[in-house]
């Protein structure tokens, strides 16, 4: 019967097309909670930086060199809520269902339906591999995104603790 088959091996590249294909859809899964749970760290950092950040006692007067160094203190201040909203908006982005691809449903109908076994089989494996090899591309893309919105915010974290310092520095000098 083997002999009959224009595509002999039809059936295992479908059983490897779709094995990748889960692969892949399991990343997306995977991605998408660690962004969740990275969205929830960065709420939390944002509600207690700026709940300790006391700028109250800082003020300007008529020295000007005392006002640029005012003005600094205050940029370094808001830094790490700039960085932690920038990395906010890097986690939120990568929610978006970007160009993920799916199986193309209109292939179910009455002329495929006549196809050899061993026919249908590899035209569906072919529609598999377009689909995985998107999908590698579009998941690929989303981990180094991720990656570059986790150096952000390792970058945020470093800014928080050297303003937690800074403003204990600032608590000492204006007391």
């Amino acid at each position: 019967m083997n002999s009959e088959m224009k595509y002999p091996s039809s059936e295992k590249l479908l059983e490897i097309a779709i094995k990748e294909y889960e692969i892949e859809s399991t990343r997306k899964r995977d991605l998408e909670s660690r962004v969740g749970v990275m969205i929830g760290i960065i709420g939390v950092l944002l509600g207690l930086y700026t709940s300790t950040l006391s700028l109250s006692k800082i003020t300007f007067n008529s020295n000007i060199k005392e006002n640029i160094g005012v003005v600094f203190i205050i940029f370094m201040c808001i830094t790490p809520v700039i960085l932690l909203l920038i990395t906010l908006k890097k986690m939120v982005d990568l929610l978006s269902p970007k160009n993920y691809d799916r199986i193309n449903i209109y292939g179910v109908n009455e002329e495929n339906a006549t196809k050899n076994f061993d026919e249908i089989c590899f035209d569906i494996a072919n529609q598999y591999k377009e689909v995985v090899i998107n999908n590698q591309q579009v998941n690929y893309d989303k981990a180094e995104s991720f990656n570059q919105a986790i150096k952000l915010l390792y970058f945020s974290i470093m800014s928080i603790i050297i303003m937690y310092f800074l403003n204990q520095f600032i608590e000492k000098i204006f007391n």
